[in-house]
């Protein structure tokens, strides 16, 4: 790396604590329960696309893809009528 943006990464959690002692002294608070959800939609998107991948795998399985390949055109969308 080199050294003059080595100095940025030293000095990173310096500037961290003077922004929180800054944000505290201006009364602003970090709520614990904020923290949490960026990472919660990220973990209930990751779980609702291993179930949808486990459907269409065991759609392959049992070969009922071909009625669900049907359905989908070359544009990309998707319609079963």
């Amino acid at each position: 790396m080199h050294p003059k943006h080595r100095i940025g990464v030293d000095l990173l959690p310096d500037r961290c604590r003077v922004a929180a002692r800054r944000d505290r002294a201006l009364g602003h608070v970090l709520d614990p329960f904020s923290i949490l959800v960026p990472f919660l939609v990220f973990a209930i998107g990751v779980s609702h696309g291993a179930q949808k991948m486990n459907g269409v795998m065991q759609d392959i399985g049992r070969e009922h893809i071909a009625w669900w390949l049907h359905g989908i055109r070359f544009d990309g969308s998707f319609s079963l009528a």
